[in-house]
């Protein structure tokens, strides 16, 4: 167990990322303290361990900054994220069940279900029957409340054509409201533009196609031929007067599914 290790096992108060920043700060301090003394001429290992003597029994130190947090936050998460997962649970027991006697709250908890899911990467799958190259993406980016998420791409030989690729690039959106319902049709109001610069609107050479309304996710699949070696594709949403985009690489070494 590494120094840090030590004095995160004494925070029981403080939350996951406040943890991740003291193991930062910790980290910092020593590694400062070591390249100090290796500059004097120090063995780099001698001086790691100087650097972490000179931090303190990591017990001691823990236990004085437990102390300085509050347990009410860490404790109101804790039965928040409680309640969440229990109605989540719930949701999906009944979704199984297949009840249909409180169709509107179950409809409202399945779909935050299937958005908590794909906010994890989760629960949003494609087939890649016939890719040479396919891969998980899950770049995003946020369109007002909504979350649009490339999930998964898909390269394959266009034959006829020598040197091209039919490109297949699965999207999807969900609210940040969690209880939300997805705005299906801001995934068919993007632009998808390849590396070598010559837009490509989904009402011409790209178009979507195998629609899924769900009830807390949506999808879409937009298609067309691609360069082969092309390095990104960006994603554009131009609507309206909001303007936002995300580049996307393309991962030519992935092999089949």
């Amino acid at each position: 167990m590494t120094y840090c290790d030590k004095v995160l096992s004494c925070l029981a108060r403080a939350t996951r990322k406040e943890k991740e920043a003291i193991r930062a700060e910790l980290e910092a301090h020593m590694e400062d303290h070591r390249d100090a003394l290796v500059k004097a001429g120090e063995n780099p290992t001698a001086a790691m361990d100087r650097a972490e003597a000179a931090m303190g029994d990591p017990e001691v130190v823990g236990q004085a900054l437990n102390a300085q947090f509050s347990t009410f936050w860490l404790w109101a998460k804790r039965v928040t994220q409680g309640i969440i997962g229990f109605l989540l649970l719930l949701a999906w027991v009944m979704s199984l069940a297949g009840n249909t006697i409180l169709t509107g709250p179950w409809d409202v908890l399945s779909g935050a279900w299937e958005n908590w899911q794909a906010r994890q990467g989760k629960g949003v799958e494609f087939e890649a029957e016939y890719a040479i190259h396919s891969w998980k993406g899950w770049e995003t980016m946020q369109v007002g409340e909504e979350v649009i998420c490339l999930v998964q791409v898909d390269l394959t030989p266009f034959y006829g054509e020598p040197g091209y690729y039919e490109g297949l690039f699965y999207f999807c959106t969900y609210d940040q409201d969690l209880f939300a319902s997805p705005n299906a049709e801001i995934l068919g109001q993007l632009t998808i533009t390849p590396e070598s610069g010559i837009m490509i609107s989904p009402e011409y050479n790209w178009g979507w196609h195998f629609p899924n309304n769900g009830k807390g996710v949506s999808t879409r699949v937009y298609s067309g031929l691609m360069s082969e070696g092309e390095n990104y594709v960006d994603v554009t949403y131009d609507h309206y007067g909001t303007y936002v985009t995300m580049r996307c690489y393309l991962d030519w070494e992935e092999g089949e599914p």
